[in-house]
């Protein structure tokens, strides 16, 4: 009996340890949010998809798109709260309680945005930036399809809901990518804490503390986080926009329709590691991969190309696919990992390089023999005279003798 009992503790005791072991970081993570994404944020290579092009309400992780085009502004310029502006915010949502006409500078509405979710300095800048809400949104609209958001339709600069606000997880990942290429908004969507001081409305300090919790405070808080942005709406749930930097590498993750904060920061983590442990850069040669002749057209890799790749995953065991936009690098599992730029040549284009070569050839020896010429006949004509001016001499001087 006594055996048997020890027995069952110590098959207990390592079924216990094996359960708290945890999964390979190699491993691509189950999350329980509606939809995820994992990009570079330096060429915006996709890592991770989990419905990533799937529609879902953005909350208030909207506000990337409205810092950076508020980002536009001169940050000591003076905004004045509006009516329209203030009111257009219903008061149980996240805001600073601007007064009306009350003024602060660009710096403080973006800050106030960004840290705060302050849905009444939104509007501040947007009015700011296009004169009107309305305007701002159609900048919005415009800027996101310039970007590449094909699934994005904003209504709003703040993101309280709406049928028609809506975005999808590698959208706003796409975004972000864009967004963080402005320094003046980088140093915004990555800053902690900010103090608004008194304005001609207010006498005493607003301060502001990120509430994107795995950039400051509480038990979320993560090293390789230097910024982003979190939203929440009863239609939207919970939503997450985070960048990351580790060992010169940096992601964008985006996590949509979360059911509550602590599987979104739960998935968050997770997506987080599963980046920086699975990937590292490697670089295709463009001299390595030989061109490709197609009927009258040659394909010539121009450039070499970097790219993260999964560490399991050999880089000898890459695949390359010619097409007329580029090389297109491949994973063995036929993902896209890379398109490396080609030269592409036509028979017709290459004699017609041809022909202007020895077009260029003939011009030149044009150009020397009609030099060659005019020198000679500069040359001839200057014997001639001397033998003119001999000539003239020697019968002058025969004259004399007469």
């Amino acid at each position: 009996m006594f055996k048997k009992t020890v027995s069952l503790l110590l098959a207990v005791l390592i079924l216990s340890v094996y359960a708290v072991v945890p999964v390979s970081a190699t491993e691509v993570p189950k999350i329980s949010s509606g939809a995820a994404v994992i990009i570079d944020a330096t060429s915006g290579q996709v890592l991770y998809d989990f419905n990533m092009n799937q529609k879902k309400y953005p909350a208030s992780i909207t506000k990337v798109m409205t810092v950076y085009l508020g980002a536009t502004l001169d940050f000591g310029k003076k905004l004045t709260a509006s009516a329209a502006a203030i009111d257009a915010v219903p008061r149980d949502t996240s805001n600073i309680a601007l007064d009306y006409g009350e003024e602060l500078t660009a710096k403080d509405a973006l800050h106030a945005a960004q840290l705060m979710s302050a849905n009444d300095a939104c509007n501040v800048i947007a009015e700011a930036v296009s004169g009107s809400m309305e305007g701002f949104t159609e900048l919005m609209n415009h800027t996101a399809e310039k970007f590449g958001a094909k699934n994005t339709h904003f209504v709003n600069s703040n993101g309280l809901h709406s049928r028609e606000h809506y975005t999808t997880a590698y959208d706003m990942a796409v975004i972000t990518k864009n967004a963080l290429q402005n320094e003046k908004f980088r140093k915004i969507f990555c800053s902690v804490q900010y103090t608004i001081d008194h304005t001609n409305k207010k006498t005493e300090k607003r301060n502001f503390v990120a509430k994107h919790r795995m950039v400051y405070w509480g038990q979320y808080q993560h090293l390789n986080v230097v910024g982003g942005k979190s939203g929440y709406t009863q239609e939207a749930r919970h939503t997450l926009v985070t960048y990351g930097k580790r060992n010169g590498i940096e992601l964008i993750i985006v996590t949509l329709d979360a059911p509550d904060m602590a599987t979104l920061y739960r998935d968050t983590e997770k997506l987080l590691e599963y980046g920086y442990e699975s990937f590292e850069y490697q670089t295709v040669a463009a001299a390595s991969i030989e061109p490709k002749v197609e009927g009258r057209t040659t394909y010539t890799p121009k450039e070499d190309v970097t790219f993260l790749l999964d560490k399991d995953v050999p880089l000898e065991n890459v695949k390359y696919e010619f097409t007329p936009k580029g090389v297109v690098i491949k994973s063995p599992d036929g993902a896209e990992l890379a398109l490396m730029p080609v030269e592409v040549d036509t028979r017709e284009a290459v004699i017609k390089k041809v022909f202007t070569v020895i077009l260029w050839i003939v011009v030149i020896l044009v150009v020397l023999f009609a030099a060659l010429f005019i020198l000679l006949f500069i040359n001839e004509n200057k014997k001639r005279k001397k033998r003119l001016k001999k000539r003239e001499y020697i019968k002058s001087s025969l004259n004399d003798q007469h």
